[in-house]
């Protein structure tokens, strides 16, 4: 899940809105991950997104839908690339079953 795409040379980080469903996702996947602690994206870990490829994995509520957007919003202002994992509605990745996690993280695209 670490190689890299011959299409994007950039290591993807998925964006999590807790630590719980980061670790979740990182223990089952290996993927390289990052809490929000929230639904923002702040500038201090917009700058550290600037050289990586984020893939937003936020949970499938109200909050986190808009969340979504508004970060693809802000990422796409920045000419920042990146990806959008649709967690299934009213579910969050911590509550997730490890093969739904697996099966998840293989939907990235390098668009």
């Amino acid at each position: 899940l670490q190689g890299k795409n011959s299409f994007c040379n950039k290591e993807p980080v998925i964006l999590t809105e807790d630590l719980f469903s980061a670790q979740k996702i990182r223990y089952y996947t290996g993927c390289s991950v990052m809490p929000l602690f929230g639904t923002s994206l702040k500038d201090d870990a917009l700058v550290h997104l600037s050289d990586k490829f984020p893939v937003l994995c936020l949970d499938g509520d109200l909050g986190g839908w808009k969340a979504t957007a508004d970060i693809t919003n802000k990422l796409n202002l920045y000419s920042i690339a990146h990806s959008v994992l649709k967690v299934p509605d009213d579910n969050d990745p911590k509550d997730m079953k490890p093969s739904e996690l697996i099966q998840l993280v293989k939907g990235i695209k390098y668009d």
